[in-house]
């Protein structure tokens, strides 16, 4: 049993024993199987807005590869959410035309910046 002293960590077990369900097995295959078509769409409009070639069908498995590994991991370590592409990233490329990882990440902190400066 564990017993967790309100740390705020998240640890694997906290909640229990897991159990496993057909309706639970099959609500999650839907998830999934949500999830893979909309991260498949995801890839082709990052390809399209940022002008990059589609991607080629291996590209693509991998890609649905890694974030199956990634929920895997993170449903080991307790996490309560897995991982996944994003449409509003997509949409963010789309809006400001950045397709840049080091230019969103400085406008990220820019807008975290003024949001905390505004709060106080």
């Amino acid at each position: 049993m564990f017993v967790s002293f309100n740390t705020g960590c998240i640890f694997s077990g906290q909640w229990g024993t897991p159990t496993v369900s057909p309706a639970g097995v099959f609500g999650m295959l839907a998830g999934v199987l949500a999830s893979i078509i909309e991260s498949v769409g995801d890839y082709y409009a990052c390809a399209r807005l940022s002008g990059a070639p589609p991607p080629p069908k291996h590209a693509i498995n991998r890609g649905i590869g890694m974030e199956g590994i990634g929920c895997l991991l993170t449903g080991a370590f307790g996490s309560g959410n897995g991982t996944t592409s994003y449409s509003e990233n997509i949409g963010a490329i789309g809006i400001t035309k950045v397709d840049d990882l080091h230019v969103s990440f400085t406008m990220l902190v820019a807008a975290d910046v003024y949001v905390v400066t505004v709060a106080l």
